[in-house]
């Protein structure tokens, strides 16, 4: 009786050992989902989206390792596997292709690759103006009104304006690529100026420059965050518009002018999407 019970207990535990190793689903594309900017969890994916010399790195489930990998169409992906991680790193142009992930027993999975342009659109709502003295107190109200007015009436960019940055090449410190500003939200080509951006690092600041080229003139904003209304950095943001400040250091313009005028700052400020 005995015998017969180790027997059963061997037995059921042959066949659980068997179902473990038993993966149904196959090789599985784990991607992570996102709720804000926070990782909740996994989700197995068929597809994926990459911005043209994007990066994006995926985890495999199921099969068995080691796994091989290779591309339908390498000019456009490059993907490379380090046990369980998959490494998809986008090339500079846009289309669609499939990547193969075959593992140790020759079980396959295939996984959609779509890449298209990196395009970040800056809807300017206004232009904001601080003027301060040589001691960089607030210069008086009727100095800073004027200078404000003549920089509203000059300003090539204006509230309303659309500028679209498309990302063509990536440098050490940063980015270049295609510019185009437009009127307003519709994006109409009438009126459109076209020309070309740098994105750098600024170290000592810490933080970001835009060098703006059209119409034969360059012209170099720093990127920074409005703080006034968010003191503290939440946990997570909402998914949507995200608010910005183009600062442009023009002092030299106005102290021939206004001899007592020590900074003059403004800012593009409005909202970004990607």
């Amino acid at each position: 009786m005995r015998t017969n019970i180790l027997k059963l207990l061997c037995c059921l535990l042959a066949a659980c050992s068997l179902t473990a190793c038993d993966d149904d689903e196959g090789i599985r594309f784990m991607d992570n989902v996102l709720v804000g900017d926070v990782i909740t969890g996994q989700e197995a994916v068929s597809h994926v989206e990459l911005f043209t010399l994007g990066v994006s790195t995926l985890t495999v489930a199921g099969g068995t390792l080691p796994y091989q990998v290779s591309v339908a169409d390498p000019a456009l992906l490059t993907a490379t596997v380090e046990g369980s991680d998959l490494r998809l790193e986008a090339a500079g142009e846009e289309g669609a292709t499939e990547v193969t992930l075959t593992d140790k027993n020759g079980r396959t999975a295939t996984l959609t690759v779509a890449i298209r342009a990196y395009r970040m659109q800056l809807t300017v709502a206004t232009i904001q103006t601080k003027v301060l003295d040589t001691e960089s107190n607030p210069a008086d109200e009727t100095t800073a009104q004027a200078i404000a007015d003549d920089i509203a009436a000059t300003s090539r960019i204006q509230p309303g304006n659309v500028i679209v940055l498309e990302r063509k090449t990536r440098t050490e410190t940063g980015e270049e690529g295609a510019l185009r500003i437009y009127a307003d939200s519709s994006e109409s080509t009438e009126g459109m100026k076209e020309g070309t951006y740098a994105q750098d690092v600024y170290p000592e600041l810490q933080t970001y420059t835009f060098t703006l080229r059209y119409d034969g003139v360059e012209e170099t904003y720093f990127l920074n965050r409005p703080t006034a209304a968010h003191p503290d950095i939440p946990e997570t943001r909402e998914v949507g518009p995200i608010p910005f400040l183009l600062g442009r250091n023009v002092t030299s313009r106005y102290q021939a002018d206004y001899p007592g005028v020590g900074t003059v700052v403004y800012a593009l400020s409005g909202y970004v999407r990607h």
